[in-house]
Formats: structure tokens, C-alpha cells, sequence
């Protein structure tokens, strides 16, 4: 996944401020021990962090 942020990289020779490419490589694991998983849930259920509320 690639973003481009505007205005948030480093500063042009012209003025001004350039664009902060980013790119993102997420990895989660294919499979999850029974603790792993018992210690995911643990933390939805307690988690108050909503990703889509800013």
C-alpha cells in the first residue's frame, strides 16, 4: 500500500513544503496459538480506540 501525504515531507528548494510518500507493508500471522488469540479478543473487549473516529 502506498500513500502520499501533502504538504508533510521535506522542504522544496523552491518554497514550501513537499509530499511525504509512504509506503506500508502489514503482515499478520497466518495462524494464532490459542493464547494469541485469547489475549486478541481480551483486548476488543477492553479497547475503547475506534480507528475510524478522528
Amino acid at each position: 500500500q502506498k500513500l502520499r501525504i501533502r504538504g508533510q515531507g521535506l522542504p522544496e528548494k523552491t518554497g514550501g513544503q513537499g509530499d511525504l510518500d509512504v509506503v506500508l507493508h502489514i503482515e499478520a500471522p497466518a495462524q494464532l496459538s490459542d493464547a494469541e488469540r485469547k489475549a486478541w479478543e481480551e483486548l476488543k473487549r477492553v479497547s475503547t480506540w475506534n480507528p475510524r473516529r478522528r
